[in-house]
């Protein structure tokens, strides 16, 4: 049976090549964790390398957490490797029945609930909780589809031209640091300038 014990956060070792870009999750996890505890433990192997878990460690982190739950898995580097990837392709396979989830949600009305905890956007819910009657649930699902990996929002700036090549550097470096290198200019920029905008507030 697998065991869950306390571990130090300072003991976990993030897997540096972690190929999954989550910064932009870690913020609805630390809200669902501080709402609802710590329920889902972080895998690691033996050595404290994270298998899994990589943005529930993030979000601790940035609730000022001490200790979160491990379950230790023995694995080699590469099974370790392997399942870290595949853990986080298979989330992204299941698809929502919608209409069920408009019913579960339905029956928090009038509990003084906040609704957005669960990760849904207001406009989301509006539409899960609001439909018209020939409401096309297929365009909640398409749109989540091409909107999963998209974290980020685009918008026309002027720059001036002794300036462009300075914000270009300025953008390949955050890209660098956020471990963007997989999405191109445009979008890597949007993030990057939502993220300093971010910063700024």
């Amino acid at each position: 049976m697998l065991k869950v014990r306390p571990i130090t956060i300072t003991d976990l070792k993030q897997w540096d090549q972690n190929p999954r870009v989550n910064d932009h999750a870690v913020g609805a996890v630390a809200q669902s964790i501080n709402k609802f505890g710590f329920n889902v433990p972080i895998l690691c192997d033996p050595e404290m390398n994270v298998i899994a878990g990589h943005t529930r460690l993030k979000a601790a982190r940035s609730l000022g957490m001490s200790e979160v739950p491990v379950i230790v898995l023995k694995m080699c580097k590469e099974q370790r490797r392997l399942f870290a990837i595949a853990d986080n392709k298979t989330g992204e396979i299941a698809d929502w029945d919608h209409e069920i989830l408009r019913k579960l949600l339905k029956e928090f009305e009038g509990h003084d609930l906040d609704l957005s905890e669960t990760g849904f956007s207001a406009a989301e819910l509006h539409a899960l909780l609001s439909p018209s009657e020939d409401f096309d649930w297929s365009c909640i699902e398409q749109e989540e589809r091409t909107q999963r990996d998209k974290d980020y929002v685009l918008f026309p700036i002027r720059i001036p031209v002794a300036s462009i090549k300075v914000v270009k550097e300025l953008v390949a470096q955050q890209s660098r640091k956020k471990a963007l290198r997989g999405k191109n200019f445009a979008a890597r920029a949007g993030m990057v300038f939502m993220h300093l905008l971010g910063v700024a507030r």
